[in-house]
């Protein structure tokens, strides 16, 4: 995960319900091909649960803070 993920109990089991779906996958391609690349890109993912998308774009932005309140 990436540096400073809060990696929870409440967070793992959210992850386990929605992983491998077939929604995600549609989700991940969309934002991979919508979202520019660059060192210069900074991203703020609200709502980031356990951190998917900050997984999925932490090497093609420069910056990715994800907030959740869970």
């Amino acid at each position: 995960m990436a540096k400073g993920v809060i990696d929870g109990k409440q967070a793992r089991e959210y992850e386990l319900k929605i992983k491998d779906t077939k929604r995600s996958k549609i989700f991940d391609d969309f934002i991979l091909k919508n979202v520019k690349k660059g060192k210069l890109i900074k991203v703020c993912d609200f709502a980031c649960g356990p951190g998917n998308n900050i997984e999925l774009l932490k090497n093609i932005v420069g910056e990715i803070v994800g907030v959740d309140l869970s």
